[in-house]
């Protein structure tokens, strides 16, 4: 027999209530009426120390009926053989998530999350499977299921705290959203290994601020029967305010006197601040100029266009001042230089010839805002390294063909443009196939473009029915040449004739397109047409010649490596003044989880770029977690049996059967039958006896 609310027990002291009045004695109320008395001698009753006990019968029911009321009150049931406190058995499966983003670097906040990690492992049973991973934009194991268990039970939980005192919040983003759908389907995975019909539950320790990112659980299905218990961390500091670099954009007005940068400087919505600064900072940290006072109501952000200052334009940043948090108020700039783009061109150049491929090629690529266009000229016979992408006119001799092919192969670009026969003959080796069919043709008015593949991705811009016309371009000769002798060739666009006009030829790595036509007058009118300089361009960026690496990045971004192909060993200098060696071969740079300025070098080649905090984090403002139940997941509380204690879990299962027994009811009934009997005993025992009839 056990109870449920055992303290309502103490009420059985109440029996003690008629035991003393039983033992208290009382003057008889009773009388009887007699003559009169002043004859006879007084007799005084006489006084015992000794009380005893009458009645005792009725005394037994009383008590009972106390005792009984006491015991339905503390609510009494029966223990079935299942409700044990076994811990040799299998326990619950939790996998516990960590946040270590940027916006856990506030005051306070990862104090408060070491608290809610040990919480945690004392709620956890000591049959429990635990796990523990940490995320921002990425997600890490720090203790798997596999390690938890064949650690021994009396030393997990000092394992789990001091692999916890190894973590530390970082500056990464809080992709929430892709945490959580990675977690829930490992439960799952690691349910079906084992095949065993275990409770499993998420544990989330965040501060769970707006900036998260929870786009990946759109397309995630959470499981039905997966519970996740959110422990949330809070600041000390209160509201904060960020500030966010914004790139310049095609509509900005060019100010040729001054160059301008705009932010974005945010507030809080439960923020009491509304004024703050914006000041430039120097490469060692100091003041630069006056501030810009920039005034931000609660919840909103404001947008100012700052000076950039003279000195150290090669690394700048900016400061926000009036915050009480510090994680988030310093951006970190690089201003925007133009990517230098090699081109090499191979054919013989007239210095008085303003009509030579050469010449329209000079005017088609001209400087830009985002790149300088460096063209190399080399005679048929003179040596040469290429860079980053090539063009040929002319015939080359068979070490420029060597040349020319082991950079195809490498990955680079080729444009063939032939201005003879003997031109295309030698292109033809570059490709090993034998230069049969060869010659030239010269239309009896002019030829034209007839099909074009407007599906491949060189056309593709011109695939809209308004830029999709080249009836205007006029070819005066071409070089006719079988295109099915070159290997794996796709033919582009054809003449009106079905001649091949242009043709992409894949050797090795690279590619290179063949034009059986040139631009320059004397062969076609491509050169004049205002479909030239695009077509070049975007065979430019095909090759990978314009692709630019941003300078601006957030912590945790892919930084493409924007060396060419003949670039030697990369490496990168780190804010902290460390220095990291990329492996040959490698196009991408992913250590990026400080903020601050980095140096990429190959060779005499720098470039440099800045990593600044993902501007979300600075709204920390508190996620309604029924954004998350919109998204399916299923939340659980304190009270939700996959998450209890092993106390709770006792507690909840006497209730249970409690409330299935009902025995309380049983005593009450039998209280009440006790209760009656009592009083018709005592009733009949209080009765006063016959008085005798006169004589």
């Amino acid at each position: 027999m056990s109870f449920l609310t055992p303290l309502f027990l103490l009420g059985g002291a109440a029996i003690a209530a008629p035991i003393i009045f039983h033992l208290i004695r009382r003057t008889s109320r009773e009388k009887t009426p007699f003559s009169s008395i002043m004859f006879l001698a007084p007799s005084p009753p006489r006084i015992t120390k000794r009380s005893r006990l009458e009645h005792l019968f009725l005394l037994l029911l009383r008590c009972l009926v106390l005792l009984m009321l006491a015991a339905g009150f503390a609510r009494p049931f029966m223990k079935d053989g299942s409700d044990t406190d076994k811990t040799d058995g299998p326990g619950k499966r939790t996998l516990i998530l960590v946040d270590t983003s940027a916006s856990l670097q506030r005051e306070g906040a990862w104090e408060k999350m070491e608290e809610a990690f040990n919480d945690a492992l004392k709620d956890a049973g000591m049959s429990d499977a635990i796990a523990v991973y940490r995320f921002d934009h990425g997600f890490e194991p720090v203790i798997t299921f596999q390690r938890w268990t064949e650690t021994p039970t009396g030393q997990r939980a000092a394992l789990a705290r001091s692999e916890f005192e190894k973590l530390k919040p970082g500056w990464g983003s809080t992709r929430l959203g892709a945490a959580l759908a990675r977690a829930a389907a490992l439960l799952e995975e690691q349910d079906d290994e084992e095949d065993q019909d275990i409770p499993s539950g998420l544990e989330l320790l965040s501060d769970l601020q707006k900036g998260s990112d929870l786009s990946e659980l759109q397309s995630f299905e959470w499981p039905t029967d997966m519970k996740l218990k959110i422990r949330q961390i809070a600041s000390d500091d209160g509201p904060n305010a960020g500030i966010q670099f914004l790139p310049p954009t095609p509509g900005d007005a060019k100010n040729t006197d001054k160059d301008l940068q705009k932010v974005r400087v945010y507030n809080a919505a439960d923020s009491e601040k509304e004024q703050f600064q914006v000041t430039w900072l120097t490469a060692d940290g100091k003041k630069y100029g006056l501030p810009t006072d920039v005034y931000v109501p609660p919840g909103q952000s404001r947008v100012v266009s700052m000076e950039r200052p003279e000195i150290d334009t090669a690394s700048t940043r900016l400061s926000l001042t009036g915050d009480t948090e510090q994680f988030d108020n310093t951006t970190w700039l690089i201003p925007p230089t133009p990517r230098v783009v090699n081109v090499d061109y191979l054919g013989t150049v007239a210095s008085d010839d303003l009509k030579s491929p050469y010449f329209f090629m000079q005017v088609v690529l001209q400087d830009t805002r985002d790149y300088a266009f460096k063209v190399r000229q080399y005679s048929p016979g003179q040596l040469f390294e290429p860079n980053d992408f090539m063009i040929i006119c002319d015939a080359l001799p068979n070490d420029s063909i060597a040349i020319v092919r082991k950079f195809l192969e490498g990955g680079g670009s080729v444009l063939l443009a032939p201005t003879s026969v003997a031109a295309l003959t030698s292109m033809f080796q570059i490709f090993k196939a034998a230069p049969v069919g060869i010659e030239e043709v010269v239309p009896p008015r002019y030829a034209l473009f007839g099909e074009i593949q407007f599906q491949h991705p060189l056309f593709v811009p011109f695939a809209d029915p308004r830029f999709s016309d080249f009836s205007k371009i006029h070819f005066w000769r071409y070089r006719k040449f079988p295109a099915e002798s070159l290997n794996g060739s796709q033919v582009l666009a054809r003449f009106d004739n079905d001649d091949p006009a242009l043709v992409q030829v894949p050797l090795g790595k690279g590619m290179a397109y063949v034009l059986a036509a040139n631009w320059y007058p004397t062969d076609s009118q491509l050169g004049l047409s205002t479909k030239f300089v695009p077509l070049v361009f975007t065979m430019l960026e095909l090759s990978g010649t314009l692709a630019r690496t941003p300078q601006q990045h957030i912590v945790g971004s892919k930084v493409s490596v924007p060396f060419g192909k003949s670039a030697g060993r990369v490496s990168v200098k780190l804010p902290d003044g460390n220095s990291v060696t990329m492996d040959a071969g490698e196009t991408s740079f992913d250590e990026t989880a400080l903020p601050g300025l980095y140096t990429m070098s190959s060779g005499t080649n720098n470039v440099r770029f800045a990593v600044n905090v993902d501007p979300r984090e600075s709204r920390t403002d508190a996620l309604a977690q029924e954004e998350l139940e919109q998204l399916g997941v299923v939340l659980g509380n304190n009270t939700s049996e996959a998450m209890l204690t092993a106390e709770e879990k006792r507690r909840l299962k006497n209730a249970e059967l409690e409330n299935k027994q009902k025995l309380w009811r049983w005593l009450i009934v039998a209280a009440l039958v006790v209760l009656s009997l009592e009083i018709l005993i005592a009733g009949r025992l209080g009765r006063p006896a016959a008085t005798p009839a006169a004589a």
